[in-house]
């Protein structure tokens, strides 16, 4: 579809004739020129023509039908209902699985509405004014079987109210308008995830809905899976299956746990905010309104034939009613009260207009918090009850604390919920101070032999909290002077207490009281660098000497040692164990086959692993081929196809006996992160200079944790964070299990460093990061621990400073700033880089580029550039010679992996440690497989023929003699049975005693 130049005004005329046909008006070609003068004028486009041509195009454009008809109140036809049900609905539906038939409907809800409000909104419909934030509309959706009920979608009037503070997700989807209802973009957007959604399962359903002015058919041009039919105007009460109980009984079982919450708080006041609708809600969709109920209303819409109970179970909530009714309402006025509210408007002319500006600039119409989410009522508490409760607190712990706790705590809570003044706020905190230096002095220096104090502890009365309430000058805060005491700010002085009194040393000025609190020192940003020089006090080396003659078979089993064999032995066996016992009782089954896996012959399975990345063939069953175009001999002498699958199959690393923590998502692969982990950091110190960054070990199948991450070779798949050295040494990794684990959550990027560099830390390495980890907040944790950091920065990152994020820069030129050590600066190349360094000053120096040029750079970047590539380069080599293989367990491919990492480690330090000329990887590969896989020559078969004697297969359950097909004749394309098999041969081939007996043995 080709898009004009003035599309806001081609939405905007668009969406006025959707609502003027939804009312039944006519519309001509002149109006609706006229119209579109009017919304260009609202844009600001001065040039715009509105003439026959522009016409023309725009109907061909959207291929609008004007037949859009709106309202549900209207009196329904039954005949019309009829015709649809017998007619229309089946040739919809016939192309479509039950479970891919959608139905949705909005419904509007007075969430905060408890029995004593039910008289306040009764009959009210709620277009807006005093009751729009106690109401939320929801969309409900869900298929006909009932088995795949949507996360409903919740409409509220705030974009970030203030129940939602410090919650990280919500059990629904959530939206936002002033009014709190549905709107056509909101519906777009929410209609759209639903078709992604369906798109990545490879699914094509149908939805359903009412032809109201939210829902424009122009939409079903932009879906891909998901085909948007509407019902006929006027019968959605009696087509529609939400109509018919499901939407009932959802909020039924919704005002069931509200008076349940009633009930448990009777002495309290009960007050439910959004975060708790959200909460109970979602409850009630995903437990409460059970699939049967779903079934039964499909069914009463008329969408199945099959014969259905229709009575719906509606819940008997009159227990719970009794309990906490008001006089004058009913329980029905309660469970209806919000039946006709009112869940979408027909659009104005201005209101059209500032739909399309939304959506063409989103962030200019963010709504406000809602600045009454905290509140319990509307009104706030007067300053005489602030005044009475702080007397409740004081007297209370004047007589030594005799009030209950309760109402003491209570009281204080109630004094901070309500404090809107910060002076007030301020002066309570110094009360409450003075109530705890009160307590300890009591309990720790009681008696009368307690040195006197200069000072006498007094709570403010009346009279001087409401001075303090009165107050306009924040510098009459504390100017409360009682002369004759030494004390004259902090916790007010009696002049006539008596010296026999208990007395408390206060401190004489509000500063005094706030060095009690640690505050963060102050980001001040300046231009003269001050950056802490500390020196690296390790050395990069081998921990442990090379055993054996320092070759490359010595440096790989230097880092895949017995321990490792031994470890993949035992676990496999164990395994292999569990799954004969398991299967054993089918002959066929492959397992049946096992036998014990020793040392020797697992590092044979992972030296032929290893060398299916030197010669790679895409299915596995190939490498044993005889096919003269396979025929690669070099696996069958070492093990056999069969057993080799086995292992594979069996291949196992965490023992499942013992009871693993259901929290740790690695638990199968976890022996294997921690012996690479502990070897490297046993035998290997590394150099100054390391970096971290993210690897991608391919997964595309289902998993929790499966990533994506757009700039990898493999985009999708699980997510390793890397420390390196810059020459592709891998020195610790860390598996990312979700937000869930350890390391997820708040602060995650820090949390990964601090990890990953854990035993590194304090000896003065320099770790380079991209801006997915750096932070002025994690540069300044690493220099407390004698590390420096330097890399990429996102400009949005907090305390980064403003000059060097707005600056403007030509080509070439840099800003920087420094602040506690740390610099932060931009330079600008191609585009602008933003970067931070504890370790480098900002100083522009040259290099070289890759076509000789020599140019100017700063010199944290070139130093970036150069420390950087330790994890590229580790995805480099391993790329050359994969040999991690398709499996449906994807810790058996992570473990491959790790051996795989291991490989690439030991191929680097030999070229670090050894003596001798460099290798390739390549041929560092082969001598390593060398070992492994020796050369021996297969046992030839002209052995003397008095060694192989024949033996019979015994006798069958008849009586005779059993027969076997002759492997010879077989060979030979000749189907003979034969009673006589060779003992002697490890296979045991049957064969014919005649001729085939003595030529298998001479060939």
């Amino acid at each position: 579809m080709k898009i004009c130049v003035y599309e806001e005004v081609d939405n905007a005329v668009l969406k006025w004739m959707t609502c003027i046909r939804n009312n039944n008006l006519p519309i001509s070609g002149s109006l609706i020129k006229e119209k579109a003068i009017y919304f260009a004028q609202k844009f600001g486009f001065i040039d715009f023509r509105a003439n026959s041509e522009w016409l023309d195009k725009f109907k061909s454009r959207y291929n609008v039908v004007f037949k859009v008809i709106c309202g549900e109140s209207a009196d329904v036809q039954e005949n019309d209902c009829d015709t649809w049900k017998l007619n229309v609905l089946p040739k919809l539906i016939e192309k479509f699985n039950p479970k891919d038939i959608f139905n949705a409907d909005e419904t509007g809800l007075f969430f905060k509405c408890l029995p004593n409000k039910t008289l306040t909104f009764k009959n009210d419909k709620c277009f807006g004014g005093k009751h729009s934030k106690e109401r939320v509309t929801l969309m409900v959706c869900s298929n006909m079987t009932g088995t795949e009920k949507q996360k409903l979608l919740i409409i509220g009037k705030s974009k970030n109210p203030r129940c939602f503070k410090g919650i990280k997700s919500l059990e629904t989807n959530y939206d936002f308008n002033k009014k709190a209802w549905m709107t056509s973009l909101i519906f777009e957007k929410w209609l759209l995830d639903i078709d992604q959604k369906m798109s990545q399962e490879n699914r094509k359903i149908i939805l359903f809905v009412d032809n109201c002015t939210a829902h424009p058919r122009t939409l079903s041009i932009k879906l891909k899976s998901v085909t948007l039919a509407y019902f006929p105007p006027n019968t959605t009460s009696k087509l529609q299956p939400m109509d018919q109980g499901i939407i009932n009984n959802l909020k039924v079982y919704y005002r069931k746990r509200i008076l349940n919450k009633v009930i448990s708080n009777l002495e309290q006041r009960t007050t439910i905010t959004l975060r708790d609708c959200i909460s109970e809600v979602s409850k009630t969709w995903r437990s409460d309104v059970t699939s049967e109920t779903i079934k039964k209303c499909f069914f009463k819409a008329g969408f199945t034939n099959e014969n259905i109970e229709t009575d719906i179970e509606i819940l008997d909530v009159q227990r719970e009613w009794e309990l906490v009714h008001c006089d004058g309402v009913t329980l029905q006025d309660y469970l209806k009260i919000d039946e006709d509210i009112a869940v979408y408007e027909s659009p104005t002319e201005e209101s059209i207009v500032e739909e399309v500006r939304k959506k063409e600039n989103p962030d200019e119409f963010e709504e406000e918090d809602d600045e009454e989410e905290h509140a319990v009522e509307q009104s706030k508490l007067t300053e005489e009850d602030i005044l009475n409760a702080l007397s409740v607190v004081r007297n209370g712990f004047r007589q030594e604390a005799n009030v209950p706790d309760e109402i003491t705590v209570a009281h204080i809570a109630n004094i901070l919920l309500f404090a809107d003044n910060v002076k007030l706020i301020v002066m309570i905190c110094i009360v409450l101070t003075g109530i705890i230096l009160l307590i300890i002095m009591d309990r720790d220096q009681a008696g009368p032999s307690r040195p006197k104090r200069a000072c006498v502890g007094k709570f403010p009365n009346e009279r001087e909290i409401q001075l303090l309430l009165d107050s306009d000058e924040e510098d009459n805060l504390f100017d409360f002077d009682d002369s004759g005491s030494e004390c004259s700010v902090g916790i007010l002085c009696d002049e006539n207490s008596s010296e026999s009194e208990d007395e408390v040393e206060v401190p004489n000025s509000f500063d005094d009281v706030s060095n009690c609190v640690t505050r963060p020192p102050q980001i001040v940003w300046q231009d003269n660098p001050n950056l802490q020089q500390f020196p690296f006090t390790k050395q990069k080396q081998l921990l442990v000497p090379i055993p054996g003659e320092g070759n490359p078979y010595d440096f790989f089993r230097f880092l895949l040692d017995d321990t490792f064999l031994n470890l993949l032995v035992n676990e496999t066996n164990k395994y292999a164990e569990y799954e004969f016992l398991r299967l054993a009782a089918n002959p066929r089954s492959r397992i049946s086959l096992w036998k014990p896996v020793t040392p020797e012959e697992m590092l044979t399975f992972i030296g032929l692993t290893i060398h299916t990345g030197t010669i790679q063939l895409n299915r596995i069953n190939d490498y044993w081929k005889k096919h003269h175009l396979f025929n690669l001999t070099c696996f069958s002498n070492y093990m056999g196809r069969d057993r080799y699958l086995l292992i594979m199959r069996n291949l196992h690393f965490s023992d499942n006996s013992v009871d693993s923590n259901d929290s740790d998502r690695l638990f199968k692969i976890r022996p294997l992160i921690d012996y690479f982990n502990n070897k490297m950091n046993n035998v290997y110190y590394p150099g100054k200079e390391l970096s971290l960054d993210e690897s991608m070990v391919l997964w595309r199948g289902r998993l929790l944790f499966r990533q994506f991450i757009q700039n990898k070779r493999h985009k999708y798949g699980i997510k390793l964070y890397m420390l390196t050295e810059p020459n592709g040494i891998i020195i610790k990794f860390a598996v990312y299990t979700g937000a869930s684990d350890d390391l997820g959550g708040k602060g995650h990027a820090a949390n990964v460093v601090l990890h990953l560099m854990d035993e590194k830390l304090n000896t003065g390495h320099s770790i380079f990061m991209d801006n997915f980890y750096n932070s002025y907040d994690l540069a300044q944790k690493l220099l407390e621990k004698n590390t420096y950091c330097t890399g990429t920065l996102r400009a949005n990152r907090l305390n980064t400073p403003k000059d060097v994020v707005t600056a403007k820069l030509k080509v070439g030129e840099t800003v920087s700033k420094y602040s506690n050590n740390v610099m932060i600066g931009k330079w600008k190349d191609k585009r602008e880089v933003t970067y931070i360094s504890s370790e480098f000053e900002n100083d522009m120096v040259p290099t070289t580029n890759r076509k000789g040029r020599e140019t100017l750079k700063p010199l944290p970047i070139k130093q970036y550039n150069k420390f950087m590539s330790g994890i590229d380069r580790q995805d480099q080599m391993n790329s050359y010679y994969p040999f991690t293989r398709k499996t449906i367990r994807w810790y058996k491919k992570l473990g491959i992996h790790i051996i795989q990492m291991l490989l690439l480690n030991s191929y680097n330090l030999y070229n670090q440690y050894n003596i001798g000329k460099t290798l390739s990887l390549y041929d560092f590969r082969i001598i390593v497989l060398s070992k492994i896989l020796p050369k021996s020559e297969k046992p030839s078969k002209s052995l003397s023929i008095e060694k192989h004697i024949p033996s019979t297969h015994g006798m069958g359950g008849n009586g005779r003699n059993l027969r076997k097909r002759c492997q010879l004749c077989y060979k030979n394309g000749i189907r003979k049975d034969s009673t006589y098999y060779c003992d002697a041969c490890p296979t045991k081939p049957s064969l014919c005693i005649t001729t085939c007996f003595q030529k298998f043995h001479t060939q």
